[in-house]
């Protein structure tokens, strides 16, 4: 019978330490900042003629952020602020950073479709930095052909 006793409490205990971790592990990534961001296209209905792009940020955070700037990065993504193209005064529309995100709210920033942001540099992601100092990026196959029509020669 202690056989049994202690095979269970150890099968207890193991499974006690497992949970611990994961809890522990779900508690740091609910306390951390979490934006999504994504380049897209955008389209006219009637038509579908290329109307702009927009940069889309959604927070998949548990708190709210303020989004400060927005623009395209032109350093690998694995280097921060280096070189970047701030995209703040060619979003048009009523929307301009900085934005306050709710948990799970999201927003288009909009860029007309005649931007002409020439660089000596080929643009790697399109990023968002947040009020906090908070640096996201996001790559998409709308960013990748932009890329390719701004690539310098």
């Amino acid at each position: 019978m202690t056989l049994v006793v202690q095979v269970v409490t150890t099968a207890l205990a193991f499974l006690g330490a497992v949970l611990g971790i994961i809890n522990t592990r779900h508690a740091i990534s609910q306390s951390r900042p979490n934006l999504r961001v994504r380049f897209l296209n955008n389209y006219a209905p009637p038509n579908f003629d290329l109307v702009g792009y927009s940069v889309e940020v959604t927070n998949l955070g548990t708190f709210a952020l303020t989004v400060r700037e927005v623009g395209l990065s032109m350093s690998p993504r694995w280097k921060r602020d280096l070189e970047r193209m701030l995209l703040n005064e060619a979003i048009a529309g009523p929307i301009r950073p900085p934005v306050r995100l709710e948990p799970r709210q999201q927003v288009d920033f909009y860029i007309p479709s005649n931007f002409s942001g020439k660089t000596d540099k080929a643009i790697t992601a399109a990023y968002v930095k947040t009020e906090c100092g908070c640096y996201f990026t996001g790559v998409t196959p709308a960013l990748e052909t932009l890329a390719k029509k701004l690539r310098p020669i």
